[in-house]
């Protein structure tokens, strides 16, 4: 499909239209998450960025002091020390400001368990990254067949089911990454005279950031 061939499709009257199908598969996905789930810590990088969203839901700073005792005995502390004698977690603060939201809707809502909200981060990210996959390789003209068995093979047979169970910002980087592909790729070919799509894309970006700092390497 040429570029004309695109921007003819993507006219208002020919927008698209999203159908169940990505929500189906991302919902099927993220049943099989569930069922995968660990509810805890693996490694001390996840408790500390855990920890940093956790202060910022309830007491609206991102530090970890809690978790002060780990920097006594730990050959690789998880924390620094800042300027105004709090401790701070070394990674950086992307998924700690992403799901601080999640873990004060787990402390505001009778029933939840916050620690297990905000573990759940990345099976939901994760399984909204393969439906924005099949949207985008529909987007590029593949069937929705074919897109498919792509998003359950992304989903179910590589990494990607790992890092559901973890709370890394490995899923969520991948899900921004996707959707900066996928505005750019929209900005570019489907609606060149849309400037929404070329904004979100560099929001997306710039989210990625905030993420892993050397996600700057793979902008370049």
């Amino acid at each position: 499909m040429d570029s004309t061939t695109r921007k003819a499709a993507f006219q208002p009257s020919n927008l698209p239209t999203f159908h169940a199908l990505p929500f189906a598969l991302g919902l099927f996905l993220f049943s099989i998450y569930l069922l995968t789930f660990s509810g805890k810590f693996h490694v001390m990088d996840e408790l500390a960025v855990f920890t940093a969203g956790h202060n910022l839901a309830q007491h609206g700073r991102a530090d970890i002091n809690p978790l002060i005792w780990t920097n006594h005995w730990t050959p690789n502390p998880p924390g620094i020390w800042g300027s105004d004698d709090n401790l701070y977690t070394k990674k950086p603060p992307g998924i700690s400001f992403l799901t601080a939201p999640l873990l004060w809707l787990g402390h505001a809502l009778p029933g939840l368990n916050a620690v297990h909200v905000g573990l759940l981060t990345n099976a939901l990210v994760t399984a909204l990254t393969a439906s924005l996959l099949f949207i985008w390789l529909t987007d590029l003209g593949f069937t929705q067949s074919t897109a498919t068995l792509t998003v359950l093979g992304y989903g179910l047979g590589t990494i990607a089911w790992v890092y559901a169970r973890m709370f890394w910002e490995s899923s969520l980087l991948a899900l921004f990454f996707l959707a900066a592909v996928w505005t750019a790729y929209r900005a570019t070919y489907l609606a060149p005279s849309q400037s929404r799509w070329l904004l979100l894309c560099g929001l997306f970006v710039a989210i990625s950031l905030t993420l892993r700092f050397e996600a700057a390497m793979a902008l370049v």
